[in-house]
């Protein structure tokens, strides 16, 4: 893993590393972004090639919220 993220720990390079540092901080992550990090688990095809307006829309979110989730996991 490379530079630090906003939660303290090293930003996750692989998709199998965001998916360990999900899972890891499920009780330290507001409920919105809790709720992003469920669907980005449960969809990565989607976030994969979705736009951030399409995939904030599928959510119930907003982009600010997809945003703050990007810069949470660097």
């Amino acid at each position: 893993m490379g530079e630090q993220a906003s939660l303290g720990y090293a930003r996750p390079e692989t998709f199998e590393e965001l998916l360990a540092v999900i899972a890891s901080d499920k009780g330290r992550l507001p409920r919105r972004l809790w709720a992003v990090a469920i669907h980005v688990t449960q969809n990565p095809g989607d976030v994969a090639l979705a736009t951030i307006s399409v995939l904030a829309g599928a959510m119930g979110s907003t982009t600010s919220t997809l945003v703050r989730f990007a810069k949470t996991f660097g």
